[in-house]
């Protein structure tokens, strides 16, 4: 990873205080609780408010304390790519390919989802997939008169809906896509939909000319792969498809944007 590079040579399991019997959910739990502890973000987070630069005129003691804080942030940064490479290297996947230098692919992976809905730099937006060719069969089955008790649903425009639904993290935004679509077209779909609401077009751009600092992941509810709480949600790679990920009609998926400040964009 870019900025997380780290010379390390002890071993996986010592990084991650680990067992060499541990198994994968052990080792995914042992990263998260270590990676919170050292992520860039809370050491920033933490020295902020009281890191000031050395001054000559102050007291000698002041810039000692500044350059202990200094330090001890560069240590935080050590010790994340320390572990950074340790989960990768015992998870045997492409983790820094996925994260490569975004803080926010680093949060998605050390964090729940939940976690991200209530922390600071982060929004997390619930996006409802809707296959082309089941829209047709849904339109079919609402209007199937085997329905008589149906109420009528009210009737509301294309652009109130997403007015209303871009401006509020908590609603579900629809997007209309096809299982064979490349995640980067899914993702290019949803920014040209809500990437003025989401601050998204005054950011830098990728080689495929999107926005940087917002991830689109998958969580546990429909992957079903069997981790406890649904805690953990894995970042949909640029060039693979949705039906590589088994993403069904009406699946839920969840854009993660990082709310950048200057000095990030």
């Amino acid at each position: 990873c870019a900025n997380f590079t780290s010379s390390s040579r002890r071993s996986p399991y010592a990084v991650l205080q680990l067992r060499t019997s541990a198994s994968k959910d052990d080792i995914k739990k042992a990263f998260r609780k270590l990676a919170k502890l050292y992520h860039p973000d809370v050491i920033q987070h933490h020295h902020h408010h009281n890191l000031e630069p050395p001054n000559p005129s102050v007291d000698n003691n002041d810039n000692t304390n500044f350059a202990k804080k200094t330090a001890a942030a560069a240590a935080a940064q050590d010790k994340m790519a320390e572990l950074i490479g340790a989960y990768e290297e015992l998870m045997d996947d492409d983790f820094c390919g996925r994260v490569g230098d975004s803080r926010a692919a680093l949060a998605c992976e050390v964090y729940t989802i939940d976690e991200l809905r209530i922390d600071r730099l982060h929004d997390v937006y619930n996006i409802q997939i809707l296959y082309e060719n089941q829209m047709d069969k849904d339109h079919n089955t609402s209007d199937d008169s085997s329905f008589p008790n149906k109420e009528p649903q009210p009737q509301v425009s294309e652009q109130e809906n997403t007015i209303t639904t871009a401006l509020h993290t908590e609603s579900i935004l629809p997007i209309t896509v096809h299982p064979d679509d490349s995640v980067s077209d899914v993702k290019r779909t949803i920014q040209d939909l809500y990437g003025k609401e989401w601050h998204l077009h005054n950011r830098r751009l990728d080689r495929d000319q999107l926005a940087t600092g917002w991830e689109l992941v998958t969580s546990n509810n429909n992957n079903n792969n069997g981790e406890e709480g649904g805690e953990s949600s894995s970042i949909l790679s640029y060039h693979l498809f949705l039906h590589s990920y088994d993403i069904q009609h009406q699946d839920m998926l969840h854009a993660v944007v990082r709310k950048y400040n200057e000095e990030e964009r």
